[in-house]
């Protein structure tokens, strides 16, 4: 994967094995905290030590996320997303992301 491909959407979903989708948007970067977005990041919602990130889909989409990736690994109630396109859900932990987790969490420190 190039480093144009890492900022984007569909490059996410690529490393993912998520499907891809048929217009993809540019991320200005990744955040787990929906209080930072400011418009075009990709919102990580996963079950947190304080809170869970979940229970922010419809914050972080109202503040201009370009998307949300969900964790639906533990069968979390997302009506609240549901039919929205720029909702993407996984079914595996964070730990189970493999090297993605890695370029993910380095990213995270960085900003």
């Amino acid at each position: 994967m190039t480093a144009e491909q890492e900022n984007t959407l569909n490059g996410v979903l690529a490393e993912l094995q998520l499907p891809l989708v048929a217009v993809d948007k540019k991320l200005n970067q990744m955040t787990l905290d929906s209080r930072k977005i400011t418009g075009g990041e990709l919102f990580i919602a996963i079950p947190g030590i304080q809170s869970d990130g979940r229970n922010y889909i419809a914050d972080a989409l109202e503040k201009g996320a370009a998307a949300v990736l969900v964790d639906d690994s533990e069968g979390f109630d997302l009506s609240a997303a549901a039919g929205n396109e720029s909702v993407f859900l996984f079914r595996t932990s964070v730990a189970g992301l493999g090297p993605w987790r890695i370029v993910f969490i380095g990213t995270l420190l960085s900003s």
